[in-house]
């Protein structure tokens, strides 16, 4: 009987669930809208409980249409940074408020004052930045003391849906990266920054190996006519989910684009680290080796920015018209893909929007603009991996930027570089699945787009425009 796994992809726009074959074949896919809900005292969130309801849904409905006899085992993979913390009885104590919520933990924990930027970056492979765990758990301490004294335990989103499959309070290594509280090289929490951050014993225990993973609770596998072996485990970082899906290796690169964008790939041998953190690259552990990362967090934000303003009467645009009213090329607008903040490869954060509309200004120019503005941050993000001697001609790409045509192409001809896409639409949520089963996808062709030798120059004099203008604007 040939086995079944299900992936858990909770993003920050979308959750899903897949269920994948042992090829990573996709059978079966759910999708529920991450919708945020207005908390009077934290913003616009999501409450634990629906968060939780949402997945059990979507794994009920991909359930019904697959053999439940053949599910061996779940795997989960999420956005990162954000969680929620709960009580000594399992009980949340905040809803989840996603990792680009703004003014969360923007101020620098005080105890960080202790360490250089360089110093930080050696425990943790990370440069500082708001987003990261140690800043939110530092703010609910300073706003809600009440709250932080009763946490017992601080879960990733991952982390939250273990537990209430399980009742087993357990992470993963690269998520524990993204909380600036894990040592990378040491591979385990850092005992000085949880320490000083109160934090010593109030984090899960990082799985070491897959057998330690535990099974789906009783109550549940009865309730959903699953085999009361079925393991579930945290398959990680969702973009280092999607490297699992496409077997990303070597001197691989891919390029996943979600609300987030990034460029990440393996190195089986540490490069020099302050070439890395002179640039901003960062660093973490997936899957026994390390990784580096380069973000771009407002690619996709932009993207969902723009439909919003083109919509009319009440009626968001879809992505199909947004695509086809991109038809401007060399359009005179800049665009500064910055709306929901820049990559920890700008050292300063910098403003984004359009600069040069006028009255003869067009959707399509707008359109075009973003395509063109996201093209160029990713030139400059590649330009830093080369000098950090990380080259790639070839850039796997995932996620559903790369259904928009005019942004891949923008991509390759701003970069220079040949952009492949991949058949596997769910590419997190596979590599959830896989990781689950203990197995590596592979990248499956469906569109090659290469860079167009008579743009080049247009994008040549482009490019120096927007770089210049970043750099000033980052002095």
């Amino acid at each position: 009987m040939e086995r079944l796994y299900l992936g858990v992809d909770v993003g920050t726009t979308h959750l899903k669930v897949c269920a994948v074959d042992v090829r990573g074949n996709c059978l079966a896919v759910a999708e529920r809208d991450q919708e945020l809900m207005p908390d009077r005292v934290f913003g616009d969130s999501i409450p634990a409980e629906l968060l939780f309801e949402r997945c059990t849904d979507c794994i009920r409905e991909v359930l019904e249409t697959v053999d439940k006899t053949q599910v061996a085992a779940i795997g989960i993979t999420s956005m990162a940074e954000a969680g929620i913390p709960i009580d000594a009885g399992g009980e949340a104590l905040m809803p989840l408020i996603p990792w680009n919520q703004e003014g969360l933990g923007s101020q620098k924990p005080d105890f960080l004052e202790a360490f250089t930027d360089w110093e930080l970056y050696q425990k943790t492979g990370l440069c500082w930045h708001p987003k990261y765990t140690i800043n939110r758990l530092w703010q609910m301490r300073a706003q809600q003391e009440a709250l932080f004294a009763r946490m017992d335990c601080f879960l990733s989103v991952s982390d939250y849906i273990l537990f209430r499959l399980t009742g087993q309070k357990l992470t993963e290594e690269s998520l524990a990266c993204r909380t600036m509280l894990y040592n990378i090289h040491r591979q385990c929490w850092d005992r000085e920054l949880t320490g000083l951050a109160d934090m010593s014993g109030r984090l899960p225990c990082v799985v070491a190996k897959a057998g330690d993973w535990p099974v789906l609770s009783r109550y549940l596998s009865e309730r959903w006519g699953l085999d009361k072996e079925v393991r579930i485990c945290i398959a990680g970082h969702d973009h280092l989910c999607a490297a699992q899906a496409l077997g990303i290796g070597g001197r691989d690169v891919l390029n996943s684009m979600g609300t987030s964008e990034v460029y990440v790939g393996f190195m089986e041998v540490l490069p020099d680290l302050y070439s890395l953190y002179e640039r901003g690259i960062l660093t973490g552990r997936y899957g026994g080796r390390y990784y580096w990362i380069c973000n771009m967090p407002s690619s996709g934000a932009s993207i969902e920015w723009l439909r919003s303003l083109l919509s009319q009467n009440g009626r968001k645009m879809g992505y199909q018209e947004l695509m086809q009213t991109s038809c401007e090329k060399h359009t005179p607008l800049l665009y500064l893909p910055f709306v929901n903040g820049a990559g920890t490869h700008r050292k300063k954060k910098l403003p984004g929007g359009f600069l040069g509309a006028d009255l003869h200004t067009s959707a399509a120019h707008l359109v075009s603009a973003v395509c063109e503005g996201i093209a160029c941050e990713s030139a400059v993000i590649l330009e830093k991996l080369a000098e950090a001697g990380i080259e790639a001609k070839t850039i796997h790409a995932v996620g559903g930027g790369t259904m928009n045509r005019r942004l891949m192409q923008a991509k390759a001809d701003f970069t220079s570089h040949t952009y492949e896409t991949d058949i596997q639409v769910q590419a997190a949520a596979a590599g959830a699945a896989l990781s689950a089963a203990g197995l590596t996808g592979q990248a499956r062709l469906k569109d090659r787009i290469q860079p167009d030798s008579q743009e080049a120059e247009n994008c040549r004099k482009k490019y120096q425009r927007y770089t210049r203008l970043t750099e000033m604007l980052g002095e």
